[in-house]
């Protein structure tokens, strides 16, 4: 079992990479804003948005699947030519899939373009995304057997160069052409996010194609059938988003709402995702291995959640308390208004942060069914809870929803996983869930007080009632156990 040390290591926020992606992140929002606008931001979420959500359909879950398969072979020690022979298979179908995904982006774009703008004039720029769904279909695949090799250093390469060349890119295209450059930022941008992971993946496993006969195609089968529950969920979730940018773009706002809400998004997902970055690179292969077996599995469950918990309270404390200063240094300061949304939303990720890692459960075991009816379930509540929230409370009432169905997720799963796989959180993880989002939740309060002293008092007294519970923790990461 994985000692706290080496669970936190392999997090990334011990080195300098991760703060790098934040850091040129920062930059291509900033470039964004000042050459393209709010109008511009909201239709690069959308193209985003459309992107995910195509491709969600039309990859089924190879990315999920092939990690699993993969990791099982090599805890197994099967021989060399056999493991390469099955990345071959998934090779070949990912480039099917790939395929599938363009011919769909293509075939649907005018209906598409109807459904989320009420209006055929973005027909052709939808269609002109067929290349870069494809291109998000062979990166999953890449990536995925990067992971499954647990090539962890290949991984933090590949994420600093792809988020450089994405600023770059972005920037060029940006810069020359306007909002026009949206559509071709968004192919440079998925082209380049290929490349680099395949550069490192062929290396690691020379890039062949197995045959397309169907006796051949057909040992992948199985792996697309437990894909399918991926598919469903892929669907859903994608499709959810892209329902709240539409119920966005209807309101009086319109494109820049979207600007705006997929900002207070970035601010309270994106860059908290940064804590979240082991978890596929490190954790569910881990977790894969021992997912047959409910005491380890547990253990494995219990220190990633002890880990994030430890990084997300104090990271959402500090960022929260700071946003007066950071959403102008983002965007301008005509974004000022998604701070509350942004109060709202943070005590969403600190709840994440404790149930990603149970939610990865039925993924290492196999179980896409339930899978499926969970991210459904999920997405339901969460179009419900955005889009009330929404049209009540504005943005702030957005925050409200999205933090409530995450709250919703969290329940549904400790209450689900526990009765289908004998989940159980140990006091010593409840107690350091449990304490420090009391104090974070005083904390967002302290946040809303228009007195910058009384403020950073607040949240300074929050940050010192948290120390007793985490305290421990960064003790046995000290003491490598």
């Amino acid at each position: 079992m994985s000692s706290f040390r080496e669970i936190f290591k392999n997090t990334g926020l011990l080195g300098a990479v991760q703060v790098l992606n934040i850091l040129l992140s920062i930059g291509r929002n900033k470039i964004a804003v000042l050459c393209i606008g709010s109008v511009g931001l909201g239709l690069t979420d959308l193209f985003a948005k459309l992107i995910e959500a195509v491709g969600g359909l039309t990859n089924f879950g190879i990315g999920l699947t092939a990690v699993r398969r993969i990791s099982e072979l090599r805890e197994r020690g099967v021989s060399a030519v056999r493991l390469h022979r099955h990345v071959r298979l998934v090779r070949t179908w990912a480039l099917l899939l790939a395929l599938l995904g363009a011919a769909v982006t293509a075939m649907f774009a005018l209906p598409l373009s109807w459904l989320m703008t009420d209006s055929p004039s973005h027909a052709l720029s939808f269609a002109c995304l067929a290349p870069a769904v494809a291109f998000s279909t062979l990166t999953f695949c890449e990536i995925a057997i990067l992971r499954a090799f647990r090539c962890i250093g290949s991984l933090t390469k590949v994420g600093v160069a792809v988020a450089v060349s994405g600023l770059l890119v972005s920037a060029v295209c940006y810069v020359l052409l306007g909002i026009p450059g949206v559509l071709w930022a968004a192919l440079g941008v998925t082209f380049v996010s290929w490349l680099l992971p395949f550069h490192f993946s062929r290396r690691l496993v020379p890039y062949r194609l197995g045959s397309l006969r169907l006796r051949h195609l057909r040992c992948g089968f199985p792996m697309l059938r437990l894909g399918f529950g991926y598919v469903v969920a892929g669907i859903v979730a994608g499709w959810a988003e892209l329902f709240i940018r539409s119920v966005l773009l209807r309101s009086e706002g319109g494109w820049s709402m979207i600007a705006f809400y997929a900002a207070g998004i970035t601010l309270t997902v994106s860059y908290v995702r940064v804590l979240f970055t082991s978890l596929d690179a490190d954790f569910f292969p881990r977790l894969s291995a021992v997912a047959s077996s409910p005491r380890e599995a547990n253990a494995t469950i219990n220190r990633q959640i002890v880990t994030l918990v430890t990084l997300t309270a104090p990271f959402l404390l500090v960022f929260c308390a700071c946003l007066p200063w950071i959403v102008p240094l983002l965007y301008s300061s005509e974004f000022l208004l998604i701070i509350p949304m942004t109060l709202c939303a943070a005590g969403a990720m600190y709840v994440k942060a404790i149930y990603t890692p149970v939610a990865y459960l039925s993924l290492a075991r196999g179980d896409a069914f339930t899978y499926m009816v969970m991210e459904i379930l999920y997405n339901l509540v969460f179009c419900a809870g955005v889009s009330l929230g929404y049209m009540y409370h504005g943005l702030l009432g957005a925050g409200l929803g999205l933090s409530a169905a995450h709250l919703f997720d969290l329940c549904a799963l400790s209450l689900v996983y526990r009765l289908r796989y004998d989940w159980r959180m140990d006091r010593f993880t409840f107690l350091r869930c449990f304490l420090p989002g009391v104090c974070l939740a005083l904390g967002l309060w302290c946040c809303t007080w228009e007195a910058w002293h009384l403020r950073f008092v607040g949240i300074a007294l929050c940050v010192l009632l948290m120390l007793p519970t985490l305290l421990p923790v960064w003790k046995q990461i000290r003491n490598n156990r």
